[in-house]
């Protein structure tokens, strides 16, 4: 065994023994009143007026992992990983093939919508796995505002709607709807949130027709404009916006192919000529993941170097550093991520990139 398959076995132990029972895994939570500084990042409050907590009932960090291990099938304790991820979100499939972002323990479900993100990035990876999903693309369609972008959330909203799919998922929140009502009132997110990054996985499962044309031409044309960070109010990590639009780059989708190259220069502008991003595995790992995506010529950027910084910064106990993955909030700030979720991202990162430079 190489030293890089090394590094990826023992990083893919990590994972086997964090995995809980029901194959989620757990999630730190940073909270924060006015933004997450570099601290927050990291989950260490410092000085910093906010809280850290840990949350064992999110199910969406398990559905990035499960999409990161495809990456490293050959590789035995992956699928042991990947069946109890396979079980979970089969599990927990609502009517119609739709997901929530947490289990039913959780003091949130029963009032939180299904949602459209957690949902896209279920079916692909499920679909890749093999399971036969339903077709559920109507309830998608069913679900945009009036210039044909996909909402957030499977919510009730104040608009005729001629699917009867769309109000039997939506008629969730209606269980508790005083709870419901203040949850609306209480947080930045809004039944009527329209984000980037989640309309651009949406595109990757429903694939470019007519009906996701007008979704495709606004994220081109925001990136375009270098308005990406901020067209999601649930990921503004630029490396993980990045990240998300080069899969559908390398999915072939063909309207989507102007911005090869402009993601290709952004990602390279911020690689330190030692071979990392931030000097995180987290940026690191995304930037080589999406410059992999988006097929740029290897004598572009410092692929070894990143490579060996990854391996470098591996802890003792097989895992990548902790840092938070996606928000909720530009006021008060919610992040989730772990050590967990990190290192599914490097994993993928280094399996990808056996393919392509032979290490020792």
């Amino acid at each position: 065994m190489t030293s890089l398959q090394q590094t990826i076995s023992s990083g893919l132990d990590f994972l086997l023994e964090k995995q809980l029972p029901k194959g989620n895994f757990s999630c730190l939570v940073a909270e924060a009143t006015s933004g997450l500084n570099e601290d927050m990042e990291h989950f260490d409050t410092g000085s910093r007026k906010g809280w850290v907590s840990i949350d064992n009932t999110n199910i969406f960090p398990a559905t990035l992992t499960g999409l990161c291990l495809l990456q490293a099938t050959d590789f035995p304790q992956t699928e042991k990983i990947l069946q109890k991820i396979d079980r979970l979100l089969l599990k927990q499939q609502h009517a119609f093939g739709t997901w929530n972002h947490y289990l039913p323990e959780s003091p949130v479900y029963s009032y939180l919508p299904h949602d459209v993100d957690d949902t896209a990035c279920a079916l692909d990876y499920l679909t890749k796995r093999g399971h036969v999903q339903p077709n559920n693309g109507n309830l998608f369609l069913a679900n945009r505002n009036s210039d044909g972008r996909f909402f957030t959330w499977f919510t009730a909203r104040k608009k005729w709607n001629a699917s009867l799919k769309y109000w039997l998922v939506s008629m969730k929140e209606l269980r508790h709807p005083l709870i419901a009502n203040a949850f609306w009132k209480s947080t930045e997110s809004s039944r009527y949130d329209i984000d980037g990054v989640v309309n651009n996985n949406v595109i990757l499962w429903l694939g470019e027709r007519p009906e996701t044309a007008a979704a495709i031409q606004h994220i081109v044309e925001q990136v375009k404009d270098g308005k990406e960070a901020e067209f999601d109010l649930y990921y503004s990590n630029l490396h993980v916006i990045w990240y998300f639009l080069s899969k559908n780059i390398q999915a072939g989708i063909p309207s989507f192919e102007p911005l090869r190259i402009i993601l290709i220069q952004r990602i390279l502008a911020t690689i330190n000529p030692e071979g990392h991003v931030r000097n995180h595995p987290l940026e690191t790992a995304l930037a080589l993941c999406s410059l992999l995506n988006l097929n740029a010529s290897m004598d572009t950027f410092p692929a070894s170097s990143m490579i060996r910084f990854l391996q470098q910064s591996q802890q003792a106990d097989g895992s990548w550093k902790k840092r938070v993955v996606y928000m909720a909030g530009r006021k008060y700030i919610y992040g989730w991520g772990s050590e967990e979720l990190v290192t599914s991202l490097v994993i993928e990162a280094l399996s990808r990139s056996k393919k392509f430079f032979t290490l020792p």
